[in-house]
């Protein structure tokens, strides 16, 4: 029975590792560690200005898939925006030996912070969200998904800094939209005056 409970549970950490594998194909930039590995062989090294997009992934020096993002996380009932970010990595590299399930497992990195604790390995919860985070959903956040500083009272949501900022970006989008069109805002009211006075008296090519 302990023997079968055991090969299961390898199978499905084997699983997760596959699926990480799949999520890192999916991101399209790479970003090159030139030779570089933190002290204990973890990612741990990397700040986030050095990182010029928000989903990049990679392979060590070891030939060990990792993958950072950088994400914000929205608290509901403050209203405010954090944004941090992670790197995530095979803990070992990839063998056709066999191996206990912790082998398979992947983990968590600071980029300068994290936001997911993954001590132990990403469960399965975790793979989901990272998966999710990759596709630029926006996730409501939950206890299952261990992340920082999150308690079960908060109401937060998280996602790329790519979904957020193109969240931003269609905000401002509409907000010049009215402001250009509804004669209540100033820049509207310029822009029919301006149109009206070179209707009156041709174009001012001053």
């Amino acid at each position: 029975m302990a023997e079968h409970l055991m090969a299961e549970h390898l199978m499905a950490e084997h699983l997760m590792a596959t699926q990480l594998s799949h999520v890192h194909a999916e991101i399209k930039d790479v970003f090159d560690l030139k030779g570089r590995m933190g002290n204990t062989q973890y990612l741990d090294f990397l700040y986030p200005d050095e990182i010029p997009i928000n989903k990049m992934k990679g392979r060590d020096l070891f030939g060990r898939s990792f993958i950072i993002l950088k994400v914000g996380i929205y608290d509901i009932k403050k209203r405010t925006l954090k944004k941090t970010g992670q790197v995530f990595f095979q803990r070992y590299p990839r063998t056709n030996l066999t191996h206990p399930s912790y082998f398979y497992n992947w983990q968590g990195a600071s980029l300068d912070g994290e936001f997911l604790q993954t001590g132990g390995g990403i469960n399965e919860a975790q793979l989901k969200l990272i998966c999710n985070i990759v596709k630029n959903k926006k996730i409501r956040v939950k206890s299952e998904h261990r992340v920082c500083k999150f308690r079960d009272q908060d109401r937060k949501e998280i996602a790329s800094m790519d979904y957020w900022e193109d969240h931003a970006a269609r905000v401002i989008q509409r907000q010049f939209i009215k402001c250009r069109y509804d004669p209540k805002y100033t820049i509207c009211k310029k822009i029919v005056n301006r149109q009206f006075n070179e209707y009156l008296n041709g174009p001012n090519d001053s």
